[in-house]
């Protein structure tokens, strides 16, 4: 009766150290999917951004030419959020206009801080006014789309000029 009882006693440490390997093998499979999945996630998010800093670029050489009269900028997931970017060659600086609630003092500095030279909001609509640099825009516009239109991360970003 005792080797029966020890038989047991080793056949169900066998089997729990068994069934406790393969879930904590799976658990850190998992956790590794998990990790990749945020590292291309991640990696799509800042190769776009970079696509969009180069072709705004390029939009904005265009913009101060004359050759383009404005581009719209929104996000294929939130379309109603729609940012437009205007030259004004009167003072030689970008504006984007978006519909908008006024921004409060924390965005308003945020803004400053990447370059903001001035802020108006009138009739629901917030004129933000820059410096014709490509980095600075994409800076702005990205900031605007995820801080204050509230989207998770801006993605798909779809650009009408």
């Amino acid at each position: 009766m005792e080797n029966l009882f020890s038989v047991i006693v080793l056949v169900a440490a066998g089997v729990l150290l068994f069934v406790s390997y393969y879930a904590g093998r799976n658990a850190y499979r998992r956790y590794q999917e998990r990790q990749l999945r945020f590292k291309i996630m991640r990696k799509l998010y800042e190769d776009e951004r970079t696509y969009i800093h180069h072709y705004l670029r390029m939009l904005l050489k265009k913009l101060k030419s004359g050759d383009l009269g404005w581009v719209q900028v929104a996000s294929r997931l939130y379309p109603q959020d729609k940012i437009e970017i205007v030259f004004n060659h009167v003072a030689g600086h970008i504006q984007m206009q978006n519909r908008n609630i006024p921004l409060n003092k924390g965005e308003i500095e945020a803004l400053k801080n990447m370059g903001l030279i001035n802020y108006i909001h009138r009739d629901e609509i917030n004129l933000l006014s820059m410096p014709a640099n490509a980095k600075i825009v994409t800076d702005a516009l990205y900031y605007c789309l995820e801080e204050i239109c509230g989207h998770q991360k801006a993605k798909n970003i779809k650009i009408n000029s």
